[in-house]
């Protein structure tokens, strides 16, 4: 076999209470879960991490045997996401310590998507470890289950959260600008875009904008600019966390009339709204903005475009406040100095629903490249 092992070595391992309380992990109810393998980007350990961090379950721990280039960010992660007295490092282990890790977990975890011969599968197995997520390198297994039972998410979940890992290319960012196609509980016509009366844009769960890979796109030290609707500003911030950033502040967007007046066309079950919030945050060290931010208002008014477009005033804005490179997910149309990714992200983008006079695609003075 290729990658065949010494099954006889692996099955003599013995659960170990000893072993456990050693790793900070007790007697029932707490839980073991364990990882081994080489710490680098394409295992995929940070998708772990996030769905580690959703159950808030304390007697829930993981165990990470080896190490590698990515342990760093995987640690800076892991204080991000709260989770840092649950996730234990180990460093690398001797291999006749293997055996005896094996059978002391209560499962063994694999997010890997780029193996599908992993030798520690085979080693889990022959200790009679329970595997799960067992990722066999397929869309549908890309994905750690949220509430932790194993099954796989979605398809089009994994599918989304799949071709963004694939677009990066490993590629980091300074600045991420984000504006996700948010689902509303209230799905009346004139508050969800997905309606089929209005049949605006497509929309993702909440599960599925979490299940996004976005601390893969970003530098140890970077900024975040997320969008959300005021009513879903919970929801926001739970997508900035489990995205490995913390909140720090907001940048209010008014939305006016030509004459300067507020713009009452919007929705909004209990208040007519007229602005919606950019959420700021950051993650890594030295993270403050650049010395433009110190004096920038926290504030911005324009008119509005197609359904949902946001104003181009962003840009200069963040452009001003934060470090490349750029980067903007379910972005509308291209940009110079901006990467960008999403289904409407290409030249040739134009809105495809009857929309205001001055959208993007009918005023000249708004053309998305510069000279």
């Amino acid at each position: 076999m290729p990658s065949g092992i010494e099954v006889e070595q692996f099955s003599n391992g013995r659960r170990r209470d000893d072993l456990r309380a050693s790793l900070g992990v007790g007697a029932a109810p707490a839980r073991l879960l364990l990882f081994v393998g080489r710490l680098a980007r394409e295992k995929s350990v940070d998708v772990l991490f996030h769905a580690l961090a959703r159950v808030r379950d304390v007697a829930l721990h993981l165990v990470i045997a080896g190490d590698g280039p990515a342990r760093g960010e995987l640690e800076e992660l892991a204080a991000q996401l709260g989770i840092a007295q649950r996730v234990r490092f180990l460093g690398e282990v001797r291999r006749e310590e293997l055996p005896d890790l094996y059978a002391s977990s209560d499962a063994f975890v694999f997010p890997s998507t780029s193996e599908t011969q992993g030798l520690v599968l085979a080693e889990a197995l022959a200790g009679r470890g329970r595997i799960g997520p067992r990722l066999l390198g397929e869309r549908e297994h890309a994905c750690a289950n949220r509430r932790w039972s194993f099954k796989m998410q979605d398809k089009a979940i994994c599918d989304a959260a799949e071709d963004f890992r694939s677009f990066l290319s490993g590629r980091r960012f300074g600045t991420i600008l984000a504006d996700p196609p948010w689902q509303f509980q209230n799905r009346t016509g004139k508050i969800a875009p997905e309606h089929k009366r209005l049949s605006r844009y497509g929309t993702m769960a909440l599960s599925e904008i979490q299940s996004l890979p976005v601390a893969h796109a970003a530098e140890t030290t970077a900024h975040l600019y997320l969008w959300v609707p005021n009513a879903l500003l919970p929801e926001g911030l739970t997508v900035m966390r489990e995205w490995g950033f913390q909140y720090k502040g907001n940048i209010v967007w008014r939305k006016i009339r030509k004459d300067g007046g507020s713009d009452g066309r919007g929705v909004g079950f209990y208040f007519r709204n007229v602005t919606e919030l950019i959420l700021f945050g950051t993650r890594g060290k030295n993270a403050r903005t650049l010395q433009p931010g110190r004096t920038q208002v926290n504030y911005l008014e324009s008119r509005k475009r197609e359904h949902s477009r946001k104003p181009d005033e962003q840009y200069e804005i963040i452009e001003a406040c934060s470090r490349g490179p750029f980067l903007e997910l379910f972005a509308r149309g291209q940009r110079k100095n901006w990467v960008t990714w999403g289904n409407q992200a290409d030249e040739s983008y134009e809105p495809t629903w009857s929309t205001y006079a001055n959208h993007s695609r009918s005023a000249p003075s708004l053309e998305l490249f510069g000279d």
